[in-house]
């Protein structure tokens, strides 16, 4: 059973038998896509366990390879779990394209999420909220339960590889997002 319809299981007893089951947010957003705003892909590198996280090294590849190859800005996102991962990441990138979001108010970054052309990130709370305030996301998943797990959302991707989360390659990991952001 998904967490969601777990916690929605004390409702019955007040005769809610049919609450839906994928959480949604209305938010205004942080600010519109224009022509000189761009395009922001937001990245969560991080999540509460390293066990469920992407090697630091493979983030920077990637997100370097954005940088290069595409006009996206890059909102970098985290908590305390992140700090080190953050600096690491916004110090290799360039400070035009990039807007670190550490420690934010969860109702100020959900209205940034919703403002995002997509989100990146792993089997976290963040990655919850980017799927509930709707933006298309790319979810990192690692060795969790995802049918009890997975963040619920019209437009989300779970990448994940057989061998596990270290064996998933930038390359796949590009063209999915490249899928993602192509999509609509």
């Amino acid at each position: 059973m998904h967490a969601t319809e777990a916690f929605l299981k004390p409702l019955e007893s007040l005769a809610i038998f049919q609450a839906d089951a994928t959480p949604r947010l209305e938010v205004v957003r942080a600010f519109e896509t224009t022509a000189g705003t761009g395009r922001w892909l937001a990245v969560h590198p991080g999540s509460g366990s390293e066990s469920k996280n992407w090697s630091e090294s493979k983030w920077l590849e990637l997100l370097q390879q954005v940088v290069k190859s595409t006009a996206l800005h890059l909102l970098l996102v985290g908590g305390e779990a992140e700090r080190g991962r953050l600096e690491l990441l916004a110090g290799a990138l360039p400070a035009t394209r990039l807007k670190l979001m550490q420690n934010t108010a969860l109702p100020e970054l959900a209205q940034w999420l919703a403002s995002c052309a997509g989100f990146m990130g792993h089997d976290s709370g963040i990655s919850h909220l980017a799927a509930a305030v709707g933006v298309r996301s790319l979810i990192l998943w690692g060795n969790t339960n995802e049918a009890v797990w997975r963040p619920r959302g019209r437009e989300l991707t779970i990448l994940r590889d057989s061998k596990g989360l270290a064996h998933l390659s930038v390359e796949v990991v590009l063209h999915n997002l490249e899928q993602l952001l192509n999509h609509g």
